[in-house]
């Protein structure tokens, strides 16, 4: 077992009816076939099946973005695929650890990078979330919206208590920076650990926390109007450090998806609306260092991320 099973080999894995989490995802199954009608011919290679991680709970949307991005980049790379959710619900780690292995189901999963996370797993190097998962925008309880009135900079916030998930790279981000941090092993929990003064705030980021707070406005849970807490990452697409065939065919297809406009269509397609409703122009934004972050990563490539003067386009 590799270091990734030793360490999250305690992880919780939970078992989901495979109809419940396809219907979560919006997807029966998700049909890649690219190429001219005869591609499907008698005698062609049947499409290669790609597993991903199924949704960490009912109510969990998050990966229904990257799994369409996934398939864009199937179709313009040419590759014939059918994609699967792996038949068990599983913590971030603990898929990981699955894939890092190489003896399970998982052929890919998504989720932000770190030099550890690329040691053991086969990077694509193409942020899909352009960034944005570096922008921290908080969740608060509706009684505190003004928790960080007085708040100037990264040493005014450390007065106040942060939540995140036990195997999330935030976790180490945070605290690098002075920040305290409460965690909890499961992605819902944490919305009530908020809900009932567990800790102070949940930073989400700007393609996650709008969804979100829709969800748990029961809760009495709001987006608190002041701050960004922001520092440079990326989300990336991860593979078996054997499966390089899978990864180049996924590189490519992001890359003409990028030339072609395709990827700069679907990311705005279903997070332009979030972006224009956290009003960055008027936050504070709050810069902190990421430790975590590899020397590899592209940040050159002004094209892959997003920048706050960055014209947000609409839908036509």
């Amino acid at each position: 077992m590799g270091s990734f099973g030793r360490r999250f080999d305690q992880s919780v894995c939970l078992v989901g009816p495979r109809s419940a989490i396809l219907r979560v995802l919006g997807l029966a199954v998700a049909m890649v076939m690219v190429g001219p009608p005869e591609a499907t011919a008698a005698g062609d290679p049947q499409p290669q099946l790609i597993i991903y991680p199924a949704a960490q709970s009912p109510d969990d949307d998050r990966g229904e973005y990257p799994l369409e991005l996934l398939k864009l980049a199937l179709e313009r790379a040419h590759l014939a695929a059918r994609l699967e959710p792996a038949r068990f619900r599983m913590s971030q780690g603990r898929a990981m650890a699955e894939l890092e292995t190489g003896e399970s189901e998982l052929s890919v999963l998504w989720g932000m990078t770190s030099s550890e996370r690329e040691q053991l797993l086969l990077p694509i190097r193409i942020p899909i979330d352009k960034g944005l998962g570096g922008w921290r925008v908080a969740l608060v309880r509706a009684d505190r919206y003004d928790i960080f009135a007085d708040v100037h900079d990264v040493a005014g916030l450390s007065r106040f208590v942060a939540g995140q998930g036990s195997d999330w790279l935030d976790v180490l981000v945070l605290r690098a920076a002075k920040i305290p941090v409460e965690t909890a092993p499961n992605y819902d929990s944490l919305f009530l650990m908020l809900a009932a003064r567990r800790f102070d705030y949940f930073p989400r980021s700007l393609i996650e926390i709008s969804s979100e707070v829709e969800k748990h406005r029961a809760d009495g849970l709001i987006i608190e109007p002041s701050l960004v807490l922001r520092h440079p990452a990326a989300m990336y697409f991860f593979v078996n450090k054997s499966n390089v065939a899978l990864a180049k065919a996924i590189k490519r297809g992001l890359e003409v998806a990028i030339k072609d406009g395709s990827f700069d269509r679907l990311f705005y397609h279903h997070f332009a609306r979030a972006i224009e409703a956290i009003h960055l122009g008027d936050r504070l934004i709050l810069d902190i260092a990421n430790p975590t972050l590899p020397k590899q990563t592209p940040l050159e490539r002004r094209t892959l991320w997003f920048h706050a003067d960055d014209r947000v386009p609409r839908d036509p």
